[in-house]
């Protein structure tokens, strides 16, 4: 009866419509399914004793993989995705999912990644990616909770770092400075409850080095199964003014109790003016 289980599972594997890989727990490939091969075009004698590096394309961060072994060595089932090469070059996205496999006494002594192709879902992204990187305006993409999906090369550039794919997995919270970190979860809820005049907003962004943009964002809730926001931005240079609108966006914050009249004065300012009108306008 065990054996015939066996079978039943080893034609499944092979027969799969996924990829599936098999690694000892050093991360060395020891199996790859016909479907591994068919997507990728390597054969067994390119990949077996190698490792999955085989397959990078150089385009996933370096904290993707670093949580992804984290994530593994604590025993626990690691889920996301990879921009991955064939043999012949070809880029693909796979959603992958890497389970640790573990031995009768509990020890983990290989890991296994089900992936499911997805270069056809990918494929606008790809075909836009030059051009994204190309223009002089911020393109941003977040989760839900604010996790980095997706920044383009300027935008990367501007806040300080070597190159757009350092800033997927990265909290976007993380460069947003103190006085606007109640604000920005205010206006992406109002964002998904399908506020249009959240569309638009104006705030300020911090670069590694602790330098401050100003950006007028134009927002859009991308309604799918990952509720992704879009956001384009418009870095904002009025270099007279600049410090004092700091200053008084500041003041504002500490003055004025949070709410829609503050939510609404900091979306509006673009000017000293603005700013100040609405401080004459307030009641403290």
């Amino acid at each position: 009866m065990n054996t015939d289980i066996n079978k039943i599972i080893l034609t499944a594997i092979d027969q799969a419509e996924t990829t599936i890989l098999i690694t000892d727990k050093e991360g060395i490939i020891i199996y790859a399914n016909p479907k591994f091969y068919a997507v990728t075009k390597y054969t067994t004698e390119d990949i077996v004793g190698k490792t999955p590096r085989i397959l990078a394309s150089k385009q996933t961060s370096k904290q993707v993989y670093e949580e992804l072994w984290r994530t593994l060595k604590s025993g626990t089932v690691w889920r996301g995705e990879f921009l991955n090469k064939t043999k012949n070059g070809n880029l693909f996205w796979e959603i992958a999912t890497i389970t640790p496999l573990r031995n009768e006494t509990g020890e983990i002594t290989h890991f296994m990644k089900i992936a499911e192709v997805m270069d056809e879902l990918k494929h606008t992204v790809l075909n836009l990616w030059s051009i994204v990187s190309l223009t002089a305006h911020y393109i941003l993409i977040l989760s839900p909770d604010f996790t980095i999906k997706f920044a383009n090369d300027q935008l990367a550039y501007d806040l300080g770092y070597k190159h757009e794919t350092e800033m997927v997995g990265v909290n976007w919270m993380d460069h947003i400075p103190q006085y606007f970190k109640n604000v920005i979860p205010y206006v992406h809820d109002k964002l998904m409850q399908a506020d249009t005049r959240y569309r638009e907003f104006t705030n300020d962004i911090v670069t590694l080095d602790d330098n401050l943009i100003n950006v007028k964002w134009f927002n859009s809730f991308i309604n799918g199964q990952h509720n992704w926001t879009l956001c384009i931005g418009i870095p904002l240079v009025v270099p007279d003014v600049e410090q004092s609108i700091r200053a008084l966006r500041k003041y504002w914050k500490e003055a004025i109790q949070q709410d829609k009249m503050l939510i609404e004065s900091i979306k509006e300012v673009s000017n000293v003016r603005k700013i100040e009108n609405n401080l004459n306008n307030a009641s403290l």
